[in-house]
Parts: C-alpha cells; sequence; structure tokens
C-alpha cells in the first residue's frame, strides 16, 4: 500500500522530485538527485574468492590460537560467492548525518576525552569516514539505504580483488606501515 495515505504524491513507485521528501516510499529520499550522497558501486560477480591469510601457520595455531594475530584468519581457503555489489568509498559523516536529520538513524556515540568521538556534525570532519557508530547503526543505516553490510567473505573480496596479497600487507606494497593516519 501507500506509505502516506493521505497524501497522493507520496507512494510506491512514484518518481522522485528532489525536495527532500520520500515520493516513491523506499525510506530514502532523494535518490539520484543532486543531494542524493552515495558513492558510486561496484558490482561483484559470483564465482570464487578467497577467504582468509597465508600468514600464520595453521599448525601452531592448532597449538596455541593466540600465539599470531593471523591465527583466526588460517587456512586461507577458495570459496564460492553469490554477486554482491558494494559502494567504493566508506559511508562519510555527512552521508550518515542526512540519514540522522531524516530520524532513521540514531546520533554516533560521544566519549569525553575523546576527539575524534566529537566530530560528528562538524563540518570541517563532512568528507571523514563515519565512526563511533555500533554495528546495529551501521545496519540500519544500510537498511535506510535499501542495502545491509557486507559479509566478511564480501569485504575480503572487495579488498583483495582476484589477488592473494599474501605478502603484501598494505596497500603501497611495502610490509609495515611507516605513517598512520587515524581518523
Amino acid at each position: 500500500g501507500d506509505c502516506n495515505d493521505q497524501e497522493p504524491s507520496i507512494a510506491p513507485g512514484l518518481d522522485e522530485q528532489c525536495d527532500e521528501i520520500d515520493h516513491d516510499c523506499d525510506q530514502y529520499p532523494d535518490e539520484g538527485c543532486n543531494s542524493d550522497l552515495r558513492s558510486a558501486i561496484v558490482n561483484f560477480a559470483s564465482g570464487p574468492s578467497l577467504l582468509g591469510s597465508t600468514l600464520a601457520d595453521p599448525a601452531s595455531c592448532a597449538i596455541d590460537p593466540r600465539q599470531d594475530e593471523n591465527c583466526d584468519e588460517v587456512p586461507q581457503r577458495e570459496i564460492q560467492l553469490s554477486a554482491f555489489a558494494i559502494e567504493i568509498h566508506e559511508v562519510t559523516q555527512a552521508q550518515y548525518g542526512r540519514c540522522v536529520s531524516f530520524g532513521y538513524c540514531t546520533l554516533p556515540l560521544r566519549v569525553t576525552g575523546i576527539e575524534s568521538s566529537q566530530r560528528f556534525g562538524n563540518p570541517e570532519f563532512a568528507d571523514y569516514p563515519m565512526t563511533w557508530v555500533t554495528q546495529t547503526q551501521a545496519e540500519r543505516y544500510c537498511s535506510w539505504l535499501g542495502g545491509r553490510l557486507p559479509t566478511e567473505a564480501e569485504w575480503e573480496r572487495s579488498a583483495r580483488g582476484t589477488q592473494a596479497l599474501n605478502d603484501i600487507q598494505y596497500i603501497n606494497g611495502r610490509q609495515s606501515c611507516t605513517k598512520k593516519r587515524i581518523y
């Protein structure tokens, strides 16, 4: 049925009007309009994908799983994934803020003394990745867009492409990161 029985300009299947009202009742106002802040989508075909890592010894991890931080990632194996799509960029503070302004999402956690938790709502950080939300809040944001969080396997597939990446831990090709940028 109609998502607003009192308003004929708001019903499933109608075109968006780019006026911050959800005319087509899909929970996301103004998709496709200039105010649509979502990033482009990358589609991944179904097929084989690697899951896990070869950076730890499975035999040693079986004896003491705490001996290497990569023990929860071994053995690396090939799995079959269904087709999926994922946005190119992380959710920004501005994107999440739009969900909050429409009343669908809740405010992120603010922790006294932790500067990064105080950034939400500050225009200076609008394009920074969204932080300080729970998994439930992230799931709610995704559902607002008609999507869901990626599974671990989908996340690994989108991050690694088709390469094993066994000997490259950082995108710049180095084994360690000498510069850190923490948001």
